[in-house]
């Protein structure tokens, strides 16, 4: 696939994954549009895009309310006139039980991993519907779309819903030339952790925990061959095929590491 001159708009370009991906689509061509919170990381990132891309472009996200999503959208259709790639990468997690969460915790986790994302995809829908050369959908659906995650009742339920948002939309869109790429992959070495306990940490690592400059790689080849879905990780193919052979191997297996780390 050939990026010169497509308009990728990426959210959370601020976390490490975000970062990575933004500078390999730069150094293709692309043109960026880098969705964050305002930030120093956000300005030098685009700072560095522009040393390869013909433009990149930082749009500040400073609440969750709808019109704020609404009105990013707007911005970067204003500035680009059309969007070719749109990537959900925008993500939050609290590595608890559920009771240890706080109201506030539950009801974010859900606004920034799930309704931001339905959100800001519908904004930008009609403009990718029309686009002639057909543009992609690309969502982090994360493993725990597909394998629930322990002390991660929230995270994994907003994976879950992404994941079963992304398929409806893609029957929906079944008439036209718009694609959705759903990538599962582990939570990802970088700054998400920089706030997280031990115990978080572990579990992380525990199952596999990816480099985010694999995840980009994979996230680049998924988009070039216009795939459906990618898993990228060991520890992912593993238990999602162990799953498939032998039905509750992969939770048991699951259970009892993520046992052993809350304990250690």
């Amino acid at each position: 696939m050939v990026l010169q001159d497509k308009i990728v708009l990426i959210t959370g370009a601020d976390n490490d994954l975000g970062n990575i991906l933004a500078l390999l689509m730069a150094n293709r061509g692309a043109k960026l549009a880098l969705v964050a919170r305002s930030s120093e990381e956000l300005d030098v990132l685009t700072a560095q895009c522009q040393h390869y891309s013909t433009e990149s472009v930082a749009f500040a996200l400073d609440d969750d309310t709808p019109e704020s999503i609404e009105n990013i959208a707007k911005q970067v259709l204003d500035k680009f006139g059309k969007v070719d790639i749109l990537v959900n990468n925008n993500g939050i997690g609290n590595w608890s039980t559920l009771v240890e969460q706080s109201t506030e915790e539950i009801t974010k986790t859900i606004q920034v991993n799930l309704t931001n994302t339905i959100l800001l995809t519908r904004a930008l829908l009609p403009n990718l519907v029309k686009n002639k050369d057909g543009a992609q959908i690309v969502n982090m659906c994360s493993i725990a779309s597909k394998l629930p995650l322990h002390m991660m009742a929230v995270y994994t339920a907003t994976k879950f819903g992404l994941y079963g948002f992304a398929e409806s939309l893609r029957r929906e869109l079944a008439d036209t030339k718009v694609d959705i790429i759903n990538v599962i992959s582990s939570p990802i070495d970088s700054n998400y952790f920089e706030d997280e306990d031990a115990v978080g940490r572990k579990q992380a690592e525990v199952i596999d925990i990816g480099a985010p400059e694999e995840v980009a790689e994979g996230i680049f080849d998924a988009i070039n061959r216009r795939e459906k879905e990618v898993v990228i990780g060991s520890f992912n193919k593993f238990t999602l095929f162990a799953s498939k052979v032998v039905p509750g191997l992969s939770d048991s297996l699951v259970k009892q590491v993520f046992s052993k780390t809350r304990h250690n």
